[in-house]
């Protein structure tokens, strides 16, 4: 399946059907799609986590863009 049209960038905010609400953190190389819980809980109690690209995408929708703090 292609997927290529779904965008995951760095800050957007997504959520699974459990209310887990999850903040993208960061994508390497290999597709995998690195975040952190904002809320709710994972089924084994992580606060963060990983992914591939299919997987993020086929679990979560998008809620949401949470803007980078300026320094």
């Amino acid at each position: 399946m292609n997927y290529d049209f779904f965008q995951v960038s760095a800050g957007d905010v997504f959520e699974d059907y459990t209310g887990l609400a999850v903040e993208v953190g960061d994508i390497d190389v290999y597709n995998q799609i690195h975040w952190d819980v904002l809320e709710g809980q994972d089924e084994d109690g992580a606060t963060s986590g990983e992914m591939s690209y299919e997987e993020f995408i086929t679990r979560f929708h998008r809620i949401g863009h949470k803007p980078h703090k300026v320094a």
